[in-house]
């Protein structure tokens, strides 16, 4: 069920005391387009904020009806993505209006969801019900429900928006979801996986151009390499101890791998697939950020409160980035050349210079306890 929402013009005091208007047509305050501004979301207010990329300034706070616990920008429908488990909802918000467009009822509490390559579709899972659900982004509606799949938040779309892969880590495999129809097809064998234990697969993450698929199985320290013209696993490559997720650049020419027991990162070139360099690295991995020309690979620790930097033209590491808290994910703009990174903790937002690989900016109470920042035009690549 969707239930479109009217336009509300409110002001709201936090329990910080600070003063925000949730605007409307007419309201006091006018936004530009969504893709100029990184959006940052609040662990512990029902809040998302504006900081405009043109200077890195806060550019104002939109007080959302429920509290977020997922939020993606899809460019495709220009339109802001929120999940709430305690409602089983997902909602789409306008930021032109400032107001929730539709808020869509779900069979169950969303515990991830992925946004389509197109931007037009939404895949969301629950892990209590192990099952996913795709919500069409244009109609504004829940397309359907496919059940039986266990471990289900370890998605991907593919590159043509079609299907939805899950990593299977009980029986080895891939689901395979068509999109359009919403109904399982023949799965995609792995020699990686088996384990009878969930959470041992990665979700996949696709090079690029589309043709190739990675996943890697914590259990084996290995990656496997799908190729989706023969819709058929081609090679496994060995890593380091305890790998994570594959994180791309976005020129499709390396994968990056944070191996977690043994604190290195894996690089892997996608013209070979091979293992180029296994360098130094961090523990806890967030994630992994490119920029500068896809030179620069920028790794985050949420335990070590820092970030590590690999030259990937020399490939060997070229520094660090020291925090003053706990940071997030990180994520970089269009161009790679800035990289934003929440530091939670503290209420702040980290500006990363790629180009000149210093700090440009920290910006201060940037909501409370901040989060996801999500762009609707980035250059990361991850899945």
């Amino acid at each position: 069920m969707t239930r479109v929402l009217g336009l509300i013009v409110l002001l709201v005091t936090s329990a910080a005391g600070y003063l925000y208007w949730t605007g409307s047509l007419g309201g006091d305050v006018v936004y530009g387009a969504l893709n100029k501004y990184a959006i940052v979301q609040s662990r512990d207010a029902p809040e998302l904020t504006l900081v405009d990329m043109r200077d890195d300034a806060i550019a104002g706070v939109l007080v959302l009806p429920v509290q977020p616990d997922q939020l993606l920008v899809s460019k495709g429908v220009d339109r802001i993505i929120f999940t709430n488990k305690a409602a089983k909802t997902v909602s789409i918000y306008d930021l032109a209006l400032q107001s929730v467009e539709a808020e869509i009822d779900l069979p169950f509490a969303p515990d991830a969801m992925v946004l389509a390559p197109d931007g037009y579709s939404l895949a969301l899972a629950g892990a209590e019900a192990q099952s996913v659900a795709v919500v069409s982004l244009v109609d504004q509606v829940l397309l359907g429900v496919v059940g039986e799949i266990p471990d289900p938040d370890t998605m991907t779309f593919s590159d043509s928006s079609e299907y939805v892969f899950v990593s299977d880590s009980i029986e080895g495999e891939l689901t395979v979801i068509d999109a359009i129809s919403v109904s399982k097809l023949d799965p995609v064998a792995l020699s990686v996986g088996g384990t009878g234990e969930a959470a041992q697969l990665s979700a996949m993450t696709r090079t690029p151009n589309g043709l190739y698929g990675m996943v890697v199985d914590r259990e084996s320290d290995r990656m496997s390499l799908l190729e989706f013209r023969r819709w058929a696993e081609t090679t496994t490559i060995p890593l380091g101890r305890g790998p994570s997720r594959p994180f791309g650049t976005a020129d499709g020419q390396y994968m990056l791998v944070a191996n977690t027991g043994d604190e290195s990162i894996s690089v892997i070139s996608t013209e070979n697939f091979n293992v180029v360099a296994t360098l130094p690295g961090v523990s806890s991995v967030t994630g992994i950020s490119t920029g500068y020309f896809e030179l620069l690979a920028f790794v985050v620790s949420d335990s070590e409160n820092r970030a590590v930097l690999i030259d990937l033209d020399t490939m060997e590491t070229a520094g660090e980035v020291v925090f003053s808290g706990t940071p997030g994910v990180p994520v970089s703009d269009a161009n790679g050349t800035k990289i934003y990174v929440s530091i939670g903790d503290r209420n702040e937002l980290v500006v990363y210079d790629a180009f000149n690989r210093k700090i440009l900016k920290t910006l201060s109470n940037v909501g409370h306890h901040p989060t996801t920042v999500a762009l609707a035009q980035s250059n990361n690549y991850c899945h």
